[in-house]
């Protein structure tokens, strides 16, 4: 009769299980901190967004990386059981290990390359006039890839650069985006809760009435033959990029905008729908 060795129970060591519980929730915030969405640590008593904009909102990097972290312990362990071998205390720590020690690898690389994108920058005539401020947005997967936001006075320019050829794409023609004009119905999307929540989060925000363009997610409204409606879209520069077939164009259709959101205005003052990513917000 096989019986369960006998196991010694271990006293808790509460201040080091408080410890290790606040740096699980540190890491987590360094994770969203890391990448290009950010997050807001202090809400509700600061509503400002941080970002380091290291690594991408999705990176697959991170994810190969915590995957083998998670799956190679059970594959060992399932063959170490097959062949009857003894089984190791701690399994999977090495693993864990690994993909901590990669992800750290990962930013350190990541930030260096950034700084060289921003060098890059910073010392290349991009756009024909003053910038006033500039972002760097990270591609996954690639380090050496980053794309560029310049904002002047009247527009807002947008480059891809290569920090490991020290190449900067940028055509006037393609990559610059006047800012639009202020119209009632783009102050009265403000206003509206979606447009409050973009604007606090967005912190490359565009908005602008594209007219009267129907969204996915919501049917425009039915108004009698004395009133008018158009569409204000919000989108973020900073989630333009060419490898999503999203860059900017005037003759682009709402639904390409992701993490976009737009406002049914109704004669330039009343909130007729908001959708967002194509879901009807209520």
């Amino acid at each position: 009769m096989n019986r369960r060795p006998f196991i010694t129970p271990q006293p808790i060591r509460w201040g080091w299980l408080y410890l290790t519980a606040i740096l699980s929730a540190l890491s987590h915030l360094m994770l969203d901190w890391t990448n290009n969405y950010g997050l807001r640590p202090f809400y509700p008593f600061n509503a400002r967004w941080y970002s380091g904009n290291l690594v991408f909102i999705a990176e697959p990097v991170l994810w190969a990386l915590f995957f083998l972290a998670l799956v190679m312990p059970w594959l060992f362990g399932l063959i170490g059981g097959e062949i009857g071998a003894k089984k190791v205390e701690f399994r999977g720590r090495g693993w864990a290990i690994f993909a901590l020690a990669g992800m750290i690898l990962l930013w350190g690389g990541r930030w260096a390359e950034q700084g060289h994108a921003r060098a890059l920058a910073e010392n290349t005539q991009i756009a024909a006039a003053p910038v006033k401020r500039m972002a760097l947005e990270p591609y996954p997967v690639n380090p050496f890839r980053w794309h560029a936001i310049l904002e002047t006075d009247a527009f807002y320019q947008t480059a891809e650069i290569n920090t490991r050829t020290g190449e900067i794409a940028s055509d006037p023609l393609q990559n610059v985006i006047f800012k639009p004009p202020v119209t009632a119905a783009t102050e009265a999307a403000k206003r509206t809760l979606l447009g409050q929540v973009y604007l606090d989060w967005g912190t490359w925000a565009v908005v602008r009435d594209v007219g009267p363009v129907a969204v996915p997610g919501l049917a425009p409204p039915h108004l009698p033959p004395n009133r008018v409606w158009t569409t204000v879209e919000f989108t973020d520069l900073r989630f333009h990029y060419p490898f999503l077939g999203s860059a900017m164009d005037a003759g682009r259709r709402p639904n390409r905008s992701p993490l976009g959101g737009w406002v049914y205005i109704v004669d330039g003052r009343d909130d007729a729908g908001e959708v967002m990513n194509g879901r009807e917000q209520r």
